[in-house]
């Protein structure tokens, strides 16, 4: 399976995926799967997490983002905790 990585901030990227695309085709291969993936710090910002504790979890669990949003998205018994200061405090 072969992958290409895009930049959609760099320009480059556009004339790189038109060549891409012409030699998959030239190939013989007649459909791409196409993953869309977005800046996880992006969207932790605009849950109004603390970023610094979700990178610090993601360091420290090597765990799929979703589920460190999710964890921080909780409620109940941690809620009134401070597991926050413990893993920023390393």
């Amino acid at each position: 399976m072969k992958s290409l990585s895009i930049d959609l901030d760099d320009k480059a990227s556009e004339n790189s995926i038109t060549d891409r695309l012409s030699e998959i085709k030239d190939g013989g291969q007649k459909e791409i799967s196409l993953e869309i993936k977005s800046d996880s710090n992006r969207k932790v910002e605009k849950m109004i997490l603390n970023v610094d504790l979700f990178t610090k979890i993601k360091e420290i669990q090597d765990l799929p983002d979703w589920v460190i949003v999710k964890f921080l998205l909780a409620t109940g018994k941690l809620g009134g905790t401070d597991y926050g200061n413990r893993f920023l405090n390393d």
